[in-house]
């Protein structure tokens, strides 16, 4: 305690003296300034109040790329000892660099990617999806495309970004390295090599996948045991959520890419089971049915023009899990605004931009329990997103995967699990790329949010700004 009124007092005492330190202004889009919270080129002892007045409010919190600017210390926590970092720049006691380079740009991409694939595959029916567990799986296979096949899939994967694959993969491989210190969130990748006498996969895009996503490396044959085998690696990877992805290979497959992606945590403070009860929910059709609702009080209260809702945090179970790196965020159209007009009006921004302007004020929250799993075959809405000649026989250049190219993807699947209950939430995603030989040829004090009729949901990794999943609620 004397530490900490000893920080309280010097930061006081710089702050009447209002010192800065200027900071250099030639930074690009993806680079920020660590102690630099409100981005005006400076660190000022005034930033240093302001890090002090988070680390010590139990219902102020930060987010993303802001909480990145200032845990100088890089331990996921807001501290006062993040307070006196930048009281120290800001007084010339250079204690850490003026500069530190975050891969924003793709976070960024993966919300376009999340809100378009969205949109294409939402049919006014219970819906979830795994925008990340796409993305990497789309990302491994992009490393073997080659001409205007990989700049289709780069633009699909880039959204308003400029991004090349060297990006992607470096983003990937840190991310991954970050959440394995955790056991909330899980990821793995795989690639099932079919041993063949006509086309063979090159090793160095096998090095490639291995080295930037881990991946692991499994030789087949295209036969009822190849099946089996992906399956169980399904199985494996999503606590038996997933436990099959395909149902048959053709016998010209030359290679399956897999991605597999499970979350599971309790929430921080979990539903009273005994204030939960049965009330209606007004379904996609307008017709009503009984829904099971959990009633609480947040204080994460998100608001735009057109929507309503909260955001309720998980509890970590390790050092990286922290209470602020995942979230369940709900989101309500206004009355007037149908599901399907607010889904389709979604842009990149609409998440990320309610997740930042969030408010601590005390939100009554009715959140009904809902449980379903989810089946796609990608290929129409991959290519209506703008990569239409990946799955051209024709026109598929995949010369970086294998000798020759001569191949094209055939499907892209994606299976999705979600429960979520008074306890807290489980997810699942598996993908499946199967790549096969070419053919011939206002502010209010208290307010409230009852998810009583069809809403978004997200779970989001705050810290990082990732739409883990993405869904929509329309039908009990």
């Amino acid at each position: 305690m004397k530490k900490f009124k000893k920080i309280i007092a010097t930061v006081l005492t710089a702050a009447i003296a209002s010192s800065s330190a200027m900071i250099s202004s030639s930074a690009k889009t993806v680079k920020t300034f660590l102690g630099d919270y409100d981005l005006d080129g400076y660190v000022t002892s005034a930033e240093a109040l302001a890090v002090l007045r988070i680390s010590t409010d139990p219902f102020f919190y930060v987010y993303g790329q802001e909480k990145m600017r200032i845990d100088i210390d890089e331990d996921g926590k807001i501290t006062s000892n993040d307070a006196l970092l930048i009281l120290q720049k800001s007084v010339g006691m250079d204690s850490f660099a003026d500069t530190e380079d975050i891969p924003y740009s793709v976070p960024y991409a993966i919300n376009n990617f999340a809100v378009e694939n969205l949109k294409e595959v939402f049919d006014g029916e219970n819906t979830i999806i795994s925008p990340y567990s796409m993305y990497d799986a789309l990302a491994m296979l992009n490393n073997g495309a080659a001409g205007n096949t990989y700049k289709e899939i780069t633009d699909v994967l880039s959204g308003e970004e400029t991004l090349d694959i060297a990006d992607i993969n470096s983003f990937i491989n840190k991310y991954m390295e970050l959440i394995s210190k955790g056991k909330t969130l899980k990821t793995a990748n795989s690639i099932f090599v079919m041993d063949r006498d006509d086309i063979k996969v090159k090793q160095e895009f096998i090095d490639t996948l291995q080295k930037e996503y881990s991946a692991e490396v499994f030789h087949a044959t295209p036969d009822q045991a190849a099946v089996d085998r992906i399956n169980l690696w399904s199985s494996e990877n999503t606590n038996g959520r997933i436990p099959m992805i395909i149902d048959e290979l053709n016998p010209d497959t030359v290679s399956v890419l897999l991605n597999a992606v499970y979350f599971k945590a309790d929430w921080w403070g979990e539903f009273d089971p005994a204030r939960t009860f049965s009330d209606k929910f007004t379904n996609y059709d307008g017709s009503k049915s009984n829904a099971e609702y959990m009633s609480n009080t947040e204080y994460s209260y998100i608001r735009d023009k057109f929507s309503t809702g909260f955001i309720k945090r998980y509890m970590g179970d390790s050092v990286y899990d922290d209470l602020h790196n995942y979230a369940f965020v709900a989101i309500l159209p206004n009355e007037d605004i149908s599901i399907d007009e607010y889904v389709n009006n979604m842009t990149s921004d609409t998440i990320h931009d309610l997740v930042k302007n969030c408010t601590s004020n005390p939100v009554d929250v009715l959140l009904p329990k809902f449980s379903f799993e989810c089946s796609y075959l990608m290929n129409e809405p991959l290519m209506n997103m703008g990569m239409p000649s990946a799955f051209s026989s024709g026109e598929a250049d995949f010369s970086e995967l294998t000798e020759g190219g001569g191949i094209h993807v055939s499907k892209v699947l994606h299976k999705t699990f979600i429960n979520l209950t008074e306890g807290g939430t489980e997810a699942a995603a598996v993908t499946a790329i199967i790549e096969e030989k070419n053919s011939p040829a206002d502010f209010e004090l208290h307010k409230k949010v009852y998810l009583n009729r069809p809403f978004v949901f997200s779970i989001y990794d705050l810290n990082n700004d990732i739409p883990l999943f993405i869904g929509v609620v329309c039908d009990f």
